[in-house]
Order: C-alpha cells, then sequence, then structure tokens
C-alpha cells in the first residue's frame, strides 16, 4: 500500500516545480496531468496524481539511518 497526494500549479512551470521536488523525496506520477480552466476568470490551474510506495518509504529510511 501506498500514499497519495496532488502536485498543484499555476502555471505548467510551477507545476514541473512541484513535481520534481516531489520526485526527489521519493513520489512517482501516476497517470497524465490534468488542467482546469476558468473561462471567466481567465486562470488555469494544473494538476499531477503523485503516488509513494511503502517499499520506498522503508528504502528511504533505511538509507536515512546510515
Amino acid at each position: 500500500m501506498g500514499d497519495y497526494t496532488v502536485a498543484t500549479g499555476k502555471s505548467i512551470d510551477a507545476l514541473k516545480e512541484n513535481v520534481k521536488a516531489l520526485l526527489e523525496e521519493g513520489w512517482a506520477v501516476q497517470g497524465g496531468i490534468c488542467i482546469a480552466h476558468c473561462e471567466t476568470q481567465g486562470k488555469s490551474a494544473f494538476y499531477q496524481a503523485m503516488i509513494k510506495y511503502a517499499e520506498v518509504r522503508m528504502i528511504r529510511k533505511s538509507l536515512e539511518l546510515k
């Protein structure tokens, strides 16, 4: 079993930075991105589902102990 989170950004570049930070913490992307656009406000939001498997957490913890 693993953990689940969603990376977000107000631009594609902001999303890429947030995804990159989560990847460095041991998260992995799950599926494709989602782009939501609000025409009345002229704003977009970008989303990427991320998962972290229990095995990854266990490996990271063992590396921190060394």
